[in-house]
C-alpha cells in the first residue's frame, strides 16, 4: 500500500530528521558540521525559512524549521561510495 502524502502544517513549523542509511555517518568531523550550517545560512534568505533549533550528530540531524514560502523540499543526497546517504520515510 503506498504512503499517503504528509499534511502541510498550518503553523508552517516542521521537525526535520535525517539519518544515515545503515547508521552511516553523515558528518565525519566538525568541518562537515560547519559546511552544513553554512548551507542553511546561505539559503535562508533565498527560501525565507527560520530555524528555531538544530542538533547535528555523526549519524543523524534534527532541525526545527518554519517554512516561510511554502516551498521546503527534501532532496536525497547521494554518496559516491554508498549510493543514497539518507533514509527516506
Amino acid at each position: 500500500m503506498p504512503r499517503t502524502a504528509r499534511e502541510k502544517s498550518e503553523s508552517g513549523i516542521y521537525h526535520i530528521m535525517l539519518r544515515g542509511i545503515n547508521q552511516q555517518n553523515i558528518f565525519e568531523d566538525e568541518e562537515d558540521n560547519k559546511k552544513f550550517i553554512d548551507i542553511l545560512e546561505r539559503y535562508k534568505t533565498e527560501i525565507s525559512y527560520k530555524i528555531y533549533a538544530y542538533c547535528l550528530m555523526f549519524i543523524e540531524l534534527g532541525v526545527l524549521i518554519r517554512d516561510g514560502m511554502g516551498c521546503l523540499t527534501f532532496h536525497t543526497v547521494l554518496s559516491p561510495e554508498q549510493g543514497e546517504l539518507f533514509v527516506v520515510r
